[in-house]
């Protein structure tokens, strides 16, 4: 042994048995609390470094949706403004094929639609005459309310009056 250890061992023979045993239990003691603390903040670090792991992976993928709303919304757009453009053309190309001219609005005739009256809109052509027309309120089986559906409970329905089999009520 070096000699500081030698100095020590001599040092703790020389101390009462009950200070060598209150010193090792507190030296044990401290080495405990040492780790649990040193595991308890091992795993707070752990869990606040995932969670910012996944605050910034949200925003990754926030950032994401975003972009691919962006692009999917200039896909769209691009879509319908080349359809315009190839719909333009077709008709340029039928136009000029059938040489078929744009009227102008003095050439139209325009023709005056029915005006609904009091009596309501005008009819329409009927595919079943033989149909009934709807009727103004509903059948009575299709409006009973909870209300009607207590009432008659209360009325029907009462099992603190009902009589056991073989009782028989008073005169």
């Amino acid at each position: 042994m070096s000699s500081w250890r030698q100095r020590w061992h001599r040092r703790l023979r020389a101390w009462p048995l009950h200070l060598q045993r209150y010193w090792l239990w507190q030296r044990w003691l401290s080495t405990r609390v040492g780790l649990i603390f040193g595991l308890f903040l091992l795993v707070v670090l752990a869990h606040l470094y995932l969670a910012n792991r996944a605050v910034v992976l949200w925003e990754d993928i926030r950032t994401m949706q975003y972009e691919s709303w962006r692009m999917s919304w200039e896909i769209a757009t691009m879509q319908t403004e080349l359809a315009r453009r190839t719909s333009a053309h077709e008709l340029e190309a039928i136009q000029k094929e059938t040489s078929l001219r744009w009227p102008l609005p003095d050439e139209v005739t325009f023709l005056p639609a029915p005006i609904p009256t009091e009596a309501g809109p005008p009819r329409l052509p009927v595919l079943w005459p033989n149909a009934h027309p709807l009727a103004r309120s509903l059948p009575p089986a299709y409006t009973v309310t909870l209300g009607d559906v207590i009432r008659w409970w209360w009325q029907n329905e009462r099992p603190w009056e009902t009589t056991s089999p073989g009782v028989e009520e008073g005169p």
